[in-house]
C-alpha cells in the first residue's frame, strides 16, 4: 500500500506537466504526445514497470502460484494510481488497454521514447512486452469462490479511498495550511457508556433485571426483555461479525441497538467508529434527538456525534456561535467522515460502498474497524437481498466490521447468503415477542373497505365516524396527490384539528404538527393525513385509529405499529385497510 503513495505522483516528471505548472526549466520543451500533461497514467505505468520487474525477482520467495496472484494486485494498484484524479471506471478495460493496439501500449512507448528522456528522472524502462504479457495473464488467474472476488473489489476500493484521503489532506495542508490532526476515532467509549448508563431508561431496565417476571403485563416490561435477551445472546457470540435483530415495532429496538453497539466496541478495542444507518431522514432526525437526550449535557461527547445527510449543515447547532471556524477543515471532515459517531442514511452508506464517482469513495476507508447499525433492512428491494447479505458478509470480514441488521419484518437472509459465515440471530425466542398478547391485541384489523369500490368520499365518511368518538386518527396514502385531495375534501370540517404531512414538508413543519398531535388533550379528536413518510422515524404514541392504502406487507406492518403504540388495553386501536392507488 505504501508503494501506491510513493509512486502516485512520480509521473509529474512529465515535462508537459512541469510546463503547465510554469517550471522555467521546461518552458521551451517541444515534446508532443497524446498523454499531454497527464501525470497519473505516467505514474501508473512506471509503477507497473518497476513492480513487475521486482516480481520476477520475488518468484523464488513467493512461489509461482502466489506470483500470479500478485500480478493482479500490482495491476490493481496501477489502476488506482491512474484513476486517483478521476472516477473509477472499469479495471477490465484498463488491463485490456495493455493488449495489442490498446491505448496503454501507445502510452508506454511515448513514456519510454519521449517523456523519460526529456525529463530529469534517471530510470531504465523495461521492454513493453513484459507488461503486455502480464496483462494477458490476468484473465487466466483463478480465484476461490465469490468471497475472493469480493475481496479484490474491497481491496481496490480501500486503497483508492486511502490514496484520495492522503492526497487531499496533503494538498490542503500545503495550499491552505490546514492540518487534519485526526480522522475521528472513539478512544473514550467508556465515557459514552457511562453517560448512557445514567439515563432513566437504562436504569429502569437494570432495575427490572433484578426482579424479572414470567408474566409480561406492560409494554416497557417487553422492551426490557428484548434489551436483556439480546444482550445475553450477544455475549455468547462476541467473535462473530453479523447480527440480526428482529422484533416488532414499538419494542425498543433503537435503544437495544445502542446498548449492543457499545458492548461490541468495549469488547474489541480494534473497533474505533460507530455508524447508525437509517432508510429515511425522519429516522435520522429521531435518533439524533435520542443521542442529544443521552449525551447533549456532555459537550465533549456530543461534539463527536454528527448527522450526515442532505438536510444538515456542516455546523452543529452549538458551533454556530463560535468564532474562528475553519470551514475548510469542516468540509474535509464531512467529505471524509472524520467523525467517531455518524448518523446517516442508506443512500449515503450504499453510495460509499458501491458508488463509482471519486467523491463516493472518499470515506470508504473510514468504515474499516467500525460498528454499523443498519435499521429497516426490509426497505431494500426483495430481488437484491441475496447480493446485500453476501456483500455485507464480505465487507464485515475484510474491513473488520460488526454489523447489526434491524427490522420489524426481517426476512431470513441466512438462506440467501453466498458466504460461509452465517449471521447470529439475537432474538432466539421469536414467539415471545411476535405472539405476545400485548402486541397481538393492541389493534383490531378491518378489511371490509377492501371489498368495496373505494373513494375519497367513502373514506371521509369512515374517518369522521372515528373522529366523532374523539379519537386521534391517522390516514396514510401512497401518493401525495391522493393525500392532498383528501386534505381538500376535509376543508369544510371544522370540529376537530386536521393536519397533513408529506415528503415536501420541512423538518420544522413536521415537528410542529407532530408536537401539536402529541400535546392534543385526551377527549379531543385529531386527524393527521400523511404519505408513507409517516411509516418510519416518526414517534407517534397516541394514535387510536388508522386508515391505510394497502401496499406491501412490510409497509402495512410498519403502519400497524403506529396505532395504539403504547398498547393501551383499555382502548384497543382500530386499523382499516383500503385500496385506492394501485401499487
Amino acid at each position: 500500500m505504501r508503494s501506491v503513495i510513493l509512486f502516485h505522483d512520480i509521473g509529474k516528471v512529465n515535462p508537459l506537466f512541469q510546463k503547465k505548472l510554469g517550471n522555467p526549466e521546461f518552458q521551451n520543451s517541444s515534446l508532443e504526445n497524446r498523454i499531454g500533461s497527464n501525470h497519473a497514467i505516467v505514474s501508473a505505468i512506471l509503477y507497473l514497470d518497476y513492480y513487475l520487474k521486482k516480481l520476477d525477482e520475488w518468484e523464488v520467495t513467493v512461489g509461482r502460484q502466489q506470483k500470479y496472484r500478485l500480478i493482479v494486485f500490482i495491476f490493481l494498484n496501477s489502476y488506482i494510481i491512474a484513476r486517483h484524479h478521476t472516477d473509477l471506471t472499469s479495471f477490465k478495460e484498463y488491463v485490456e488497454a495493455f493488449y495489442q493496439d490498446g491505448d496503454n501500449v501507445n502510452r508506454m512507448e511515448e513514456i519510454k521514447q519521449g517523456i523519460l528522456p526529456a525529463s530529469q528522472l534517471k530510470y531504465s524502462f523495461l521492454e513493453n512486452r513484459r507488461i503486455v504479457k502480464r496483462a494477458k495473464q490476468i484473465d487466466r488467474i483463478k480465484w476461490k469462490g465469490i468471497e475472493e472476488y469480493l475481496m479484490l473489489d474491497i481491496y481496490h476500493r480501500l486503497i483508492y479511498s486511502l490514496l484520495l484521503a492522503s492526497d487531499y489532506y496533503a494538498t490542503t495542508e500545503q495550499v491552505s495550511n490546514v492540518y487534519v490532526e485526526g480522522t475521528g476515532v472513539l478512544n473514550d467509549i467508556e465515557k459514552y457508556r457511562e453517560q448512557y448508563e445514567k439515563s432513566s431508561i437504562y436504569q429502569s431496565i437494570r432495575k427490572y433485571e433484578k426482579e424479572r417476571k414470567d408474566n409480561i403485563t406492560e409494554l416497557n416490561m417487553l422492551r426490557s426483555e428484548l434489551f436483556l435477551d439480546t444482550e445475553e445472546e450477544l455475549k455468547k457470540h462476541m467473535d462473530r461479525r453479523l447480527f440480526y435483530l428482529e422484533a416488532p415495532t414499538g419494542t425498543g429496538k433503537s435503544n437495544t441497538a445502542l446498548n449492543l453497539s457499545f458492548r461490541l466496541l468495549e469488547h474489541d478495542t480494534t473497533l474505533k467508529k460507530l455508524f447508525y444507518i437509517y432508510p429515511f431522514n425522519t429516522l435520522v432526525e429521531q435518533n439524533e434527538q435520542i443521542m442529544e437526550r443521552h449525551f447533549g449535557d456532555k459537550k465533549e461527547l456530543y461534539a463527536h456525534i454528527h448527522v450526515v445527510n442532505s438536510q444538515h449543515s456542516l455546523l452543529k447547532k452549538k458551533m454556530e456561535e463560535e468564532k474562528d471556524i475553519c470551514y475548510e477543515k469542516l468540509l474535509l471532515d464531512r467529505q471524509f467522515l472524520n467523525y467517531p459517531i455518524t448518523l446517516s442514511t442508506h443512500v449515503t452508506l450504499f453510495d460509499i460502498l458501491f458508488g463509482e464517482q471519486k467523491e463516493s469513495a472518499f470515506s470508504f476507508h473510514q468504515l474499516a474497524n467500525s460498528v454499523i447499525v443498519l435499521d429497516e433492512i426490509q426497505s431494500y428491494r426483495n430481488s437484491i437481498w441475496t447480493e446485500i447479505i453476501t456483500f455485507l458478509n464480505a465487507f464485515a470480514k475484510y474491513l473488520n466490521l460488526r454489523i447489526i441488521i434491524m427490522s420489524a419484518t426481517l426476512p431470513e437472509l441466512n438462506w440467501l447468503s453466498l458466504c460461509e459465515e452465517t449471521p447470529v440471530t439475537l432474538v432466539e425466542e421469536h414467539d415471545k415477542y411476535y405472539q405476545n398478547p400485548l402486541l397481538l391485541k393492541r389493534s383490531r384489523i378491518h378489511y371490509d373497505l377492501l371489498a368495496k369500490k373505494c373513494s375519497l368520499e367513502l373514506l371521509l365518511e369512515k374517518v369522521l365516524q372515528e373522529l366523532k368518538k374523539k379519537k386521534k386518527v391517522l390516514i396514510e396514502f401512497i401518493t401525495k396527490k391522493s393525500a392532498e385531495a383528501f386534505w381538500n375534501l376535509c376543508e369544510d370540517y371544522q370540529e376537530e384539528s386536521v393536519r397533513i404531512i408529506t415528503g415536501d414538508d420541512t423538518v420544522a413543519d413536521r415537528k410542529r404538527i407532530l408536537d401539536e398531535l402529541k400535546n392534543s388533550p385526551d377527549g379531543e379528536g385529531f386527524l393527521l393525513i400523511a404519505t408513507q413518510v409517516i411509516e418510519a422515524g416518526v414517534d407517534i404514541r397516541n394514535i387510536q385509529a388508522g386508515f391505510k392504502d394497502i401496499s406491501i406487507l412490510d409497509s402495512d406492518e410498519q403502519f400497524m405499529g403506529r396505532v395504539n403504540r403504547s398498547c393501551n388495553r383499555e382502548r384497543i386501536g382500530e386499523v382499516y385497510f383500503f385500496s385506492l392507488d394501485v401499487t
